[in-house]
């Protein structure tokens, strides 16, 4: 009977919540959306960045690498921020959580793909001229 009567508690609980929990829970999402688009932004730079020429590969890469390893410190920061949002109980949806569990895989796959890519399928990364394995002699 106490369970039904603390699940019927908690429910009223979210549905009348004071003044001061509203306006914290807008207040935290405001400043989740805002952290979780700084971060996509940081991510698709590193995603569209392409070099301007055959003189530009290095260069390109090196600022892939810059910009992933960014966008994942701060899915990171943001993650952490997520958890003490939702540990406060400000915000209640673990939904909230995605973007920054997601955005960190991203971030990797994206700092890794030109040496995958090299490597696994000897393809040649950002516009390097293919390496012939045979000789002519």
């Amino acid at each position: 009977m106490s369970d039904t009567a603390n699940r019927m508690a908690t429910a009223s609980d979210i549905q009348h919540r004071s003044r001061g929990e509203a306006v914290a829970a807008l207040i935290s999402a405001s400043v989740l959306v805002v952290a979780n688009l700084v971060t996509l932004c940081v991510l698709y730079l590193a995603v569209a960045i392409s070099p301007d020429g055959s003189w530009d590969v290095r260069q390109s890469a090196d600022n892939v690498q810059l910009m992933s390893a960014e966008s994942g410190v701060l899915a990171v920061a943001t993650a952490v921020l997520t958890a003490f949002i939702l540990a406060t109980r400000w915000l209640r949806s673990r939904s909230w959580l995605t973007a920054p569990a997601v955005t960190p895989l991203c971030s990797v796959v994206r700092c890794l793909y030109p040496l995958v890519t090299e490597a696994v399928f000897r393809l040649p990364v950002l516009g390097q001229p293919e390496r012939s394995s045979t000789t002519v002699g």
